[in-house]
């Protein structure tokens, strides 16, 4: 008999905080994580408005003088440099019915972690002066054809390819000419590289009939030469012209 009086006279009792929190809609918003010297704001709302609140941070011990309740109970400014897990509980009464909401913040050092060092940046592409490695054609035509060429009539042979190569510029300039004009198209970089071998070939071969095996050697070593450059530095035709004079005064 007892017992059933108990169970009467208390179970609503202890029932009635968890219907009123279940029945109201009270949330606290803010940060869930921060690092120690933070500002951090916390707000007390309900679906529809702001609502003033009685505040208890958890632990008490740790944070006193480290909270300020603002806008006469509705916020709580929050601060601490000790790291550590705060709960926020804030209380008021709706439709009066007590009710409560809590908020975790954990409070962390940034992470220790030491991070890769950036990728240091691509170093820039070389400067070309082309007007400088056009020119430098000239000693590296000389150069090379003492270096790899080895004939009795080498000089005649030196001078038959200079010859060439004066005489393709020369053209080169004649079919600039005439495609500023509109009287013609432009050659194309492979029309003048096939100008620049039948020369060489006619050239060479008035002197000697191997004299084209002869300078193989030497001219895929300006070749390539003249290819990097243009690569840098996409030659104009004029530009090719006067890289041809450069190497035909090598040869001289």
């Amino acid at each position: 008999m007892k017992t059933q009086f108990l169970t009467r006279c208390l179970l609503p009792v202890l029932l009635v905080p968890y219907t009123a929190i279940a029945a109201a809609s009270l949330v606290v918003t803010g940060p869930d994580f921060s690092m120690p010297g933070d500002l951090v704001v916390l707000t007390a709302k309900t679906d529809t408005q702001t609502v003033v609140c009685a505040w208890t941070v958890i632990p008490p011990e740790t944070v006193d003088g480290k909270y300020l309740v603002c806008d006469g109970g509705r916020s709580l400014v929050f601060a601490s440099r000790l790291p550590g897990t705060y709960y926020f509980n804030a209380a008021t009464v709706i439709d009066g019915k007590p009710v409560t909401s809590i908020h975790r913040l954990d409070n962390v050092l940034p992470d220790a972690t030491p991070q890769p060092p950036p990728e240091p940046p691509l170093p820039p592409p070389p400067v070309v002066n082309v007007d400088a490695e056009i020119a430098a054609l000239q000693q590296l035509a000389a150069t090379k054809a003492v270096e790899l060429v080895k004939s009795q009539f080498f000089d005649r042979e030196k001078k038959a390819l200079s010859e060439s190569f004066f005489a393709t510029a020369k053209w080169l300039e004649q079919n600039n000419a005439c495609s500023a004009s509109g009287a013609c198209e432009a050659a194309t970089p492979e029309q003048v590289r096939t100008k620049q071998r039948e020369n060489s070939r006619r050239y060479l071969s008035s002197v000697n009939r191997e004299a084209w095996q002869t300078w193989n050697a030497w001219n895929n070593e300006i070749g390539k030469k003249l290819a990097e450059i243009d690569a840098a530095k996409n030659l104009t035709s004029a530009q090719i012209g006067e890289a041809y004079k450069q190497i035909g005064k090598g040869l001289q």
